[in-house]
């Protein structure tokens, strides 16, 4: 049985995880890598998405690596291998919630990951996630600096604006 979710309480979720991450004075410490921070976020998420399978770098569609056909601004599409930060979905199934990809604040080369959600939430896409979100995380300073959040193949400024309320700053 599928079980149906909205995108604010996706959101309300994320952010949750996103808090715990932030939380961590070792973290916040070490100020890690990339991998490592959306490993621990993604570590998180998996008692706030029980009903869902919660993978880090996920980079399989069934048995064939996942490819998605996108291309930057004035930039002519294609087929590229992909690897998302962080998927919410039910292996093996069309059921895909969530797909976050994240940015430490010291590299803020976006354009590529905006692209991808774009794409992945697109229903001609393939992929047709629910809801896109793109972090961009300072862990010295336990803060989001910026996100947006990607519904139906575009940005969203309505839930975008709901998700930088429910986000430290």
């Amino acid at each position: 049985m599928m079980m149906s979710i909205g995108e604010i309480e996706i959101l309300d979720r994320l952010a949750d995880a996103v808090k715990a991450l932030l939380a961590d004075k070792g973290y916040q410490y070490a100020n890690p890598g990339e991998q490592a921070v959306t490993g621990k976020l993604s570590n998180l998420m998996e008692h706030r998405f029980p009903e869902w399978d919660v993978c880090p770098e996920w980079n399989r569609k069934n048995h064939e690596v996942k490819m998605l056909h996108f291309g930057l601004e004035n930039e002519v599409a294609k087929l590229r291998a992909i690897r998302p930060d962080i998927i919410v979905h039910r292996i093996g199934e069309d059921d895909n919630v969530l797909v976050v990809e994240a940015k430490r604040v010291e590299n803020r080369n976006d354009a590529v990951d905006k692209a991808k959600l774009r794409a992945m939430t697109d229903a001609a896409g393939g992929y047709a996630y629910k809801v896109g979100v793109h972090l961009v995380v300072d862990m010295k300073q336990a803060a989001i600096t910026d996100c947006e959040v990607f519904v139906g193949g575009s940005a969203d400024a309505n839930l975008t604006s709901a998700l930088r309320k429910l986000l430290p700053k």
